[in-house]
């Protein structure tokens, strides 16, 4: 039978999870407000001197910037505590 070659990854940090899921939740909520900014962009709506084309579009921004930083959080290689005894063991030398 052919050994298995699947290895354990440990568990994600707990700063690691924060980290998702503030700014996880962050660019759901400036996905929101891509939408509605787009919305009243493309509806023409006036009110005062907000520009609803730049507001979008900075809120986009928004949205990529911090479904970026989620992702990274999430898929950030995890140290093993081989690793740790490692890098413990090099300080020490």
């Amino acid at each position: 039978m052919p050994m298995s070659t699947t290895s354990v990854q440990p568990p994600r940090s707990i700063g690691q999870w924060i980290v998702t899921v503030v700014f996880g939740l962050l660019s759901v909520a400036f996905l929101f407000r891509t939408v509605q900014f787009g919305y009243k962009w493309l509806a023409l709506v006036v009110e005062g001197d907000t520009n609803f084309k730049a507001m979008t579009i900075w809120a986009l921004v928004y949205v990529i910037v911090c479904a970026a930083i989620a992702a990274v959080a999430y898929f950030m290689p995890r140290e093993t505590e081989d690793e740790t005894v490692d890098q413990d063991a090099e300080r020490g030398a």
